[in-house]
């Protein structure tokens, strides 16, 4: 079975999840990092969501903040 194959389950492979991954940081550098020029600000900032568009140490900071309260528990929640 090659990696762009579902094995028999169904469940993803490597390369679905890499390819999710790439694309939900590029949604998230889109708009919250990158000002654009029709708006002179970021998407989220235009939408009330941030005050001051992000630099790229701000992104990673919050994703792994994120991650980290994701996981928090992880095991309990599967009673390992």
């Amino acid at each position: 079975m090659d990696e762009t194959t579902p094995d028999r389950n169904g469940t993803t492979t490597v390369r679905q999840e890499v390819s999710a991954a790439a694309a939900a940081i590029h949604i998230a550098v889109y708009n919250f990092v990158r000002v654009h020029n029709a708006l002179g600000c970021t998407p989220a900032k235009a939408a009330g969501v941030l005050g001051e568009p992000w630099d790229m140490d701000r992104l990673f900071d919050e994703v792994m903040r994120h991650a980290q309260r994701s996981m928090t528990g992880f095991g309990e929640r599967l009673n390992c």
